[in-house]
């Protein structure tokens, strides 16, 4: 009642207006009527702004999860690298490059941590998907709503796929790979976001399904 909305699907669209400043460092508001009287525009021009605007201010950003998790678990090496170097590495290993150690410790570190993650991960066969939001990360879940966004990943796979609702700030894209049971998907998302999502970034426990030579989204 008190924000301008619009349907879509079993979701809505809301609004976010994005604020720099010295001093806080980057926020965002939400959108309620009042800010509508204020400006003096209706909820229409509004939504026409946020669809020309959003892209510009905040491109999406498709990467596999593969290399998501990688970037996460690396970032995390490195903050114990000695731990987890002193576990699953052996002395030979450690000293192969003492001389790459002492001129350029960070390149090392990161030589050492590519090498941990080959070690304990083996992420090549696994089932792939992949992540989208956007640069900053923040309600990236609406790139699926970009103007040809899932149609040019869709001919890029030459496949359908299932989209996953993570949060407000991501979604997950599966390839249709015949699966047995896409309902469990169905039951993936909504355990994630009872057990793992906080309240107020839970998207919606549906899965949709996209049909890349229609160009049509559909609730699963």
């Amino acid at each position: 009642k008190d924000i301008p909305s619009f349907p879509y699907m079993d979701m809505s669209y809301i609004f976010y207006c994005i604020l720099d400043s010295e001093m806080l460092g980057e926020a965002s508001i939400l959108v309620y009527n009042n800010h509508l009287k204020l400006w003096n525009i209706e909820k229409e021009e509004l939504l026409a702004l946020a669809r020309k605007n959003t892209p510009l201010h905040l491109p999406a950003k498709i990467s596999s999860m593969e290399d998501v998790m990688r970037s996460i678990i690396k970032e995390d090496l490195l903050h114990k690298c000695d731990e987890y170097m002193e576990t699953y590495l052996s002395e030979e290993e450690l000293s192969h490059d003492d001389e790459l150690r002492m001129k350029e410790p960070e390149q090392w570190l990161e030589v050492m941590a590519d090498r941990l993650l080959d070690r304990i991960f083996d992420m090549r066969d696994s089932f792939p998907m992949y992540v989208v939001t956007n640069q900053k990360k923040l309600y990236g879940a609406a790139c699926m709503t970009y103007d040809g966004l899932l149609e040019n990943f869709g001919k890029r796979l030459q496949k359908n796929f299932y989209i996953l609702p993570s949060s407000v700030h991501e979604i997950i894209l599966v390839p249709d790979e015949n699966l047995e049971d896409a309902q469990r998907l169905q039951s993936m998302v909504r355990e994630v976001n009872e057990t793992q999502v906080s309240g107020e970034e839970v998207l919606t426990d549906s899965v949709y399904y996209y049909d890349w030579q229609e160009d049509i989204i559909s609730r699963l």
